[in-house]
């Protein structure tokens, strides 16, 4: 049975696309603020691929397992503009592209194009969703910088 790490890996070893990072911490040093599965670029050194990847059990049966392959589509989804909008906001002149990766569809474009206006919105409703409004101190300056960089 496959897992996220071996199609991670076999992504990894058969595309043409540049690894440029894999499972890192979205803001160094606060893993709170989310991880990132992989940041690929593509061949002509165009666009940056922000991947997300999630297994999904296709082989457990009943209404536990159909609500929970639907929940984990979901999540995938939401982690890959997420992932995407946290690699836009530091790479604003560039184009950014959301993808899922999971054993049922494969690579998925989720979105091909993020904009800059909607990665802000994207990153601060999370912030707000898991902080409730309440940054911790200490990641203050690094969500600054993030902020300020992007323009």
């Amino acid at each position: 049975m496959m897992s996220e790490s071996d199609l991670l890996n076999e992504f990894e070893n058969t595309t043409l696309w540049t690894v440029l990072k894999r499972n890192y911490e979205f803001i160094p040093g606060f893993m709170q603020f989310g991880e990132g599965d992989i940041l690929a670029e593509d061949e002509n050194g165009d666009s940056l691929m922000a991947i997300e990847c999630k297994y999904i059990n296709k082989i457990a049966t009943g209404k536990t397992a159909k609500v929970k392959r639907t929940k984990h589509r979901k999540k995938v989804v939401e982690q890959a503009l997420l992932h995407a909008s946290y690699v836009k906001i530091r790479n604003s002149n560039r184009r950014v592209q959301a993808l899922t990766l999971t054993n049922e569809n494969g690579l998925t474009v989720v979105d091909s194009d993020v904009r800059l206006s909607d990665a802000k919105r994207c990153v601060l409703e999370f912030i707000n969703s898991v902080w409730y409004g309440l940054i911790p101190i200490c990641a203050i300056p690094e969500l600054k910088c993030l902020f300020n960089n992007s323009k």
